[in-house]
């Protein structure tokens, strides 16, 4: 797996640690809003929840992954922001201040979903995330971030989307 980073001189800036909380955070709150969704649908169409073990955990959380992989690149061409985004007050726009096209929120998703989130695999998953925090409080960030630009919902005082 490419590994590619972007350095930043921000290593001491309180911010970006507290900025790393929300973003983790808000991807737990969609993850978590598609898993209800899909144990819903299951629980009513497919499988008992007294049924449920160990391999059919996993299983619903690769579902609940896959549906929020392919419901992002939508909510962010639309609103520029996801459920879990919104509740932690993040957007995500391109640096020149519009809302980011399909293809650039599908490439954007599809990054998020192969380096950070470990391609859905629950203890490598963890790994990933390990080593893009290890990074990031290093000053590094992750190569998607040239294109597009995660940050407060509301404009900065600049009239500049996306900045603190």
């Amino acid at each position: 797996m490419a590994w590619h980073w972007i350095k930043r001189n921000d290593k001491g800036d309180h911010s970006v640690f507290s900025s790393l909380w929300r973003r983790f955070f808000a991807r737990l709150i969609d993850f978590l809003i598609w898993l209800l969704l899909w144990y819903s649908l299951e629980e009513k169409f497919f499988l008992p929840a007294w049924q449920h073990n160990l391999a059919q955990f996993w299983l619903d959380q690769f579902a609940a992954c896959g549906f929020m992989f392919l419901a992002e690149p939508v909510w962010l061409t639309l609103l520029s922001t996801t459920p879990g985004k919104a509740l932690c007050g993040l957007g995500v726009r391109h640096h020149s201040g519009s809302r980011l096209t399909i293809s650039q929120a599908a490439r954007r998703a599809g990054h998020i979903w192969g380096e950070r989130l470990g391609v859905g695999l629950p203890f490598y998953r963890l790994v990933c995330l390990a080593r893009a925090y290890a990074a990031r409080r290093q000053g590094f960030l992750p190569f998607w971030e040239k294109e597009t630009s995660l940050g407060p919902l509301k404009p900065g005082g600049e009239g500049e989307y996306g900045r603190e």
